[in-house]
């Protein structure tokens, strides 16, 4: 194992065949200024004279703090901090054992979203000015954070922590404990004489450095996005782009992936990636909206205890994701079950007494539910009795569906499969209207992004030629074989078939396609003879791990099973006979 390896460069010789042609990328240049670090920083300050004192903090002051004076140009220093971030588990207490960490999963079962931390990292910067202000501080909301230039205050090799307090449910103060650990630091200089080959630094140096600088690019679109995995962005006014309805109660999103990576364009230099991305969401709708699209439900509101089959199948899609209860004052909750009685008879204990949740609403909230009958939902923390009529339920925005069906996979191809031409201009007008160029914290390390894609010299190469019966001109990459047979047919002597849809293909319409495959194999030089068994579907149910095994079994050296399943609709038996015949064949 050599430490420092690195792939070989091209010696120059580039290539001469074909006609050379321009390829334009979706990469975007990144230009590195050398300028004074300070002035941009200023960009990021906020009056702190009415921010009260923060754990950590240097008190209250008013009017503007001085500025330090920051080196400017290659000397800029990049810190990487280790975040931990701690939630109070009960309100008014300032004891260290009260707060717990948000990764434990024991009490976060549903986990701690990205889009929380990053709210309650903004708030501990906003409220303690007189510390954050010193430098460009970016987080990756989850646990390290980079800031540029050095921070005197988080230099604490033992970590510095810092108490803010950040709104919750019904607007009720939260208090949470951050705190950041010094880990490792670049200096820019380092950086690009890593990238132009000329460091004397570890070659590890070059993905911890530009992950730090990724980390610094992705801050912005953090707080300005959704943010899923590290580098996907997904707005929620679908200013990329009108969201696509999938079916069953989700849509397709248009979004972007984007990443800095280093390169050897220009003897080292890094460049900014970007790409369209696309990601199913539950529509933001009333739950009954939802129930109906994902049951297919064509015409009137179900009010009736949902069949227990659909009961499981909307509890499935349902459980974990948040909702807003509309009734009263706005608040979101996360399902847990979808339960199997509906309002009218499901009871809880109020002031000693039994009362239905149906005359809960009506005496509580004087409102008279419309679908009464209709199966209720479990949320909230799991010990605690909060039901909820599906009719006063809406699904919260943004949430990224568990799994895509066969159907709604389809769906979303169709729409998102776009030339190469529109794909550009997608992303060009993506990197114009995240306005990337002025991002405050690439500014602020001396990194301008360009809005015009990096074009390069590539070459086509001339087509090959297809022999078939005859030669076959290649036009634009696509030849046309039909009226052409094959130079050399083949033979499919002993195959059979298995049908599934019994009720959909008669036996006189299979025959009519096997002899029309018959033919169309004999125009093409190929010979196609009968099959061996044309197999009805055995029972009620399709069993293709038994009758393609049994099949198999009685003609050992059979080439194909072809398997007449239903069209469109997903079912079980098509991913069931993809599965059997990886190892059959």
């Amino acid at each position: 194992f050599i430490s420092d390896a690195k792939p070989p460069l091209r010696n120059g010789d580039f290539g001469t065949e074909g006609r050379e042609i321009e390829l334009i990328t979706n990469f975007f240049p990144v230009e590195i200024k050398d300028l004074d670090v300070s002035q941009k920083i200023k960009d990021l300050s906020i009056d702190d004279s009415k921010v009260s004192k923060g754990k950590g903090g240097r008190g209250r002051r008013k009017g503007n703090h001085k500025k330090e004076i920051i080196p400017s140009g290659q000397n800029t220093e990049f810190v990487h901090y280790h975040v931990v971030i701690k939630e109070c588990r009960k309100e008014r207490s300032t004891k260290a054992e009260e707060f717990v960490d948000v990764d434990d999963q024991t009490k976060f079962p549903y986990g701690f979203s990205k889009r929380k931390r990053m709210e309650i990292f903004e708030t501990m910067k906003k409220s303690i000015p007189a510390v954050f202000n010193k430098s460009a501080l970016a987080y990756d909301s989850r646990n390290n954070a980079v800031g540029s230039p050095d921070n005197p205050a988080l230099s604490n090799r033992d970590g510095t922590q810092w108490e803010v307090e950040v709104n919750g449910v019904n607007n009720r103060k939260k208090k949470y404990l951050v705190v950041l650990t010094p880990v490792n630091r670049h200096t820019l200089k380092e950086v690009m004489d890593e990238l132009k080959g000329a460091s004397t630094q570890p070659a590890e140096l070059t993905l911890t450095a530009t992950q730090m600088m990724d980390i610094m690019f992705r801050h912005n679109s953090s707080i300005k996005y959704l943010q899923y995995g590290r580098n996907l962005f997904f707005p929620t006014t679908g200013e990329f782009g009108r969201p696509t309805d999938t079916g069953e109660g989700m849509e397709s999103v248009v979004g972007f992936f984007g990443s800095l990576r280093p390169a050897q364009w220009k003897n080292g230099s890094l460049l900014l990636n970007v790409d369209v991305a696309h990601a199913e969401f539950y529509k933001e709708q009333p739950i009954i909206d939802f129930i109906k699209e994902n049951l297919h439900i064509r015409t009137g509101v179900p009010n009736d205890i949902l069949k227990d089959t659909h009961r499981k199948k909307i509890e499935k899609e349902l459980s974990g994701i948040k909702v807003r209860a509309t009734h009263a004052q706005p608040r979101t909750y996360r399902v847990n079950k979808v339960l199997p009685k509906g309002a009218d008879t499901l009871t809880f204990t109020k002031d000693g007494a039994n009362i239905t949740v149906q005359q809960y609403f009506l005496e509580e909230f004087d409102k008279k539910l419309r679908y009464p009958k209709l199966n209720c939902l479990h949320v909230g923390p799991l010990h605690k009795t909060v039901y909820l009529p599906m009719e006063v339920c809406r699904i919260a925005k943004g949430q990224r569906t568990k799994k895509t069906s066969e159907l709604r996979m389809q769906n979303m191809i169709k729409a998102t499969a776009v030339p190469p031409r529109e794909r550009l201009r997608q992303t060009k007008e993506i990197v114009q209207k995240s306005n990337f160029s002025q991002d405050p914290y690439m500014n602020a390390i001396g990194f301008s992004i360009s809005d015009v894609p990096l074009s390069v010299k590539g070459r086509v190469l001339p087509a090959p030629e297809v022999q078939m019966s005859e030669k076959v001109l290649v036009k634009t990459g696509k030849w046309d074989p039909r009226d052409q047979k094959v130079f050399k047919g083949g033979e499919l002597k002993r195959w059979g078939v298995i049908i599934y849809a019994t009720n959909f293909v008669t036996k006189q319409e299979l025959i009519n396609f096997i002899e029309r495959l018959q033919k169309m194999g004999n125009d093409r030089n190929m010979s196609i003879y009968s099959p061996l068994e044309v197999l009805p579907m055995q029972g009620p149910v399709p069993k293709p791990d038994v009758d393609l095994t049994n099949l198999k079994a009685k003609y050992p050296d059979i080439q194909l099973i072809m398997v007449v399943i239903k069209r469109r609709k997903p079912c079980m038996e098509r991913s069931n006979v993809l599965e059997i015949s990886k190892y059959m064949f």
